[in-house]
């Protein structure tokens, strides 16, 4: 039950790193877009350069590998943030996992009786399901004791 529980306050925990994940990444995409668009702007400006003759054809190559440059590092942003998104739902997933595993094993607590003998010589205890044993008064529930 202590591991049920355990898990499950690990699985929140990373709820909310995940939270802080996807807001970074969604960070990164927009500053990603904001590149792509000034490196257009750049590359336009410096295409219209090249065809008055004003700059030479280095200028225009190297604002086209800034553009290339700029293009990549917006589909590398997005496929970061879909990864985030997606660790993020499957420790969704776990949380819910863990959720329905710790109630599960609640319930398995609630239907198993603790037994102590009445005689002082057997202080043996027993846990088996309630259906074994009549409930007398020295039987008790497991979740009594928790």
């Amino acid at each position: 039950m202590e591991r049920g529980v355990a898990g499950l306050n690990t699985a929140k925990s990373q709820k909310s790193v995940n939270e802080t994940q996807i807001n970074g990444s969604e960070a990164n995409v927009e500053q990603a877009k904001a590149q792509l668009d000034n490196a257009k702007k750049a590359f336009n400006r410096s295409k219209q350069l090249f065809a008055d003759g004003v700059i030479a054809q280095v200028e225009l190559d190297n604002a086209s590998v800034t553009l290339k440059q700029a293009e990549a590092s917006l589909k590398t942003a997005e496929s970061n943030l879909r990864a985030t998104k997606e660790n993020a739902f499957a420790a969704k997933y776990g949380i819910q996992s863990s959720e329905a595993s710790l109630k599960e094993l609640k319930t398995n607590l609630d239907s198993c009786l603790l037994y102590t003998s009445p005689s002082p010589r057997d202080r043996t205890r027993y846990r088996m399901p309630s259906s074994a044993w009549k409930k007398k008064k020295n039987t008790h529930s497991l979740s009594d004791l928790y």
